[in-house]
């Protein structure tokens, strides 16, 4: 899903090197504890304009300490989100 949107989005280059790294990346989510329910949630943009994976709040932020990946200028931020108000960025 990250590399279809990625490539939908345009980020071409990003997603190029998603799949030259996926054995490694999928081992650091494992690692990480992301299930595959969190993997395969829909890209949705956030209030910010960003397109963010992950579970959101009522006004469409990442909830607090929570999974999350979002495309953010020429990268993806991949992590989990702070205890207090979600996604800092």
């Amino acid at each position: 899903m990250m590399v279809k949107k990625l490539r939908e989005v345009r980020k071409h280059q990003i997603a190029d090197q998603v799949v030259e790294n996926k054995t490694q990346l999928f081992k650091w989510l494992k690692k990480q504890g992301w299930t595959k329910e969190e993997l395969v949630r829909n890209w949705a943009k956030d209030k910010f304009d960003r397109y963010c994976l992950g579970m959101r709040t009522k006004d469409n932020t990442i909830k607090p300490n929570t999974h999350f990946a979002t495309i953010h200028a020429d990268s993806v931020v991949i992590g989990t989100s702070n205890q207090t108000d979600g996604l800092d960025l």
